[in-house]
């Protein structure tokens, strides 16, 4: 019995040092974000500010620092900035919230 204890706590005390010789440094601790630095210009975007209003089309989004500072049609780029052409691209706000539910009768595809 003596034995199988000490087998036990043998075989535990290696398991518990392969997980924090083996795994823990390869666990993803979330690095902080790296500062933005610099203007950046989005143009000619569809862009949705908001989900209750229409979207802006062929529009510009302004950052600066990682922060937006401009949107709109009639937005001004800033010189230096870094621009980025976005024909037929969608731009969308960060808290756009794209969680739903397919319970409506048209996403009920058993009729077919």
């Amino acid at each position: 019995m003596r034995r199988l204890r000490r087998w036990l706590a043998a075989l535990l005390v290696a398991g518990v040092a392969v997980y924090f010789l083996a795994f823990w440094p390869m666990r993803d601790p979330h690095p902080q974000p790296a500062a933005v630095h610099g203007a950046l210009a989005i143009r000619d975007a569809l862009i949705y500010t908001s989900p209750d209003a229409p979207p802006l089309e062929h529009a510009t989004l302004v950052a600066r620092d990682g922060r937006i500072t401009a949107v709109g049609t009639d937005a001004t780029i800033p010189p230096g900035a870094l621009v980025l052409r976005c024909d037929h691209c969608v731009v969308t706000a960060g808290f756009w919230n794209v969680h739903v539910h397919f319970t409506q009768p048209k996403w009920d595809f058993s009729v077919w």
